[in-house]
C-alpha cells in the first residue's frame, strides 16, 4: 500500500487493510463495517462492485513435510533450483515470495 499508494488492500486469504481512519492491521469486523458504508453510499452498489479490476488469484499450494524436517531447507532448495521466469527479486524472508514486473507470488 505505501508503495503504490493505495486505499486498500487485501489478500485471497481474507486479510483487508485500509489507509484511512484505522491503525494499519486488519480487522474483518471493521472491513465488513467499511463495505457496507461505501456500499450504502451510492444508489446503485451492484455498479461499484462492477467498477472492480478483475483480479488473477491460484490456489495455495501446500507442502506437507514430515515432523521434523527442516521447511527452511525447502524453501532455500525451492528459490535456487525453481524457474521463476521473469522474476525481478526473490525473497527468502520468512517464506518464498517472487517479484515479478506486474505483481507478486508466495
Amino acid at each position: 500500500m505505501k508503495k503504490t499508494g493505495a486505499l486498500v488492500a487485501g489478500e485471497m486469504s481474507g486479510h483487508v487493510f485500509f489507509k484511512e481512519r484505522w491503525f494499519g492491521f486488519d480487522d474483518g469486523l471493521y472491513a465488513g463495517a467499511r463495505l457496507l458504508e461505501i456500499l450504502s453510499a451510492s444508489d446503485n452498489p451492484s455498479e461499484v462492485l462492477d467498477n472492480l479490476p478483475q483480479s488473477i488469484s491460484t490456489p495455495e499450494l501446500n507442502i506437507s513435510l514430515p515432523e521434523g524436517s527442516n521447511g527452511h531447507q525447502v524453501i532455500e532448495e525451492l528459490a535456487a533450483k525453481a524457474e521463476f521466469e521473469g522474476a525481478t527479486e526473490i525473497i527468502t524472508i520468512d517464506g518464498l515470495r517472487v517479484e515479478f514486473p506486474d505483481g507478486f507470488g508466495l
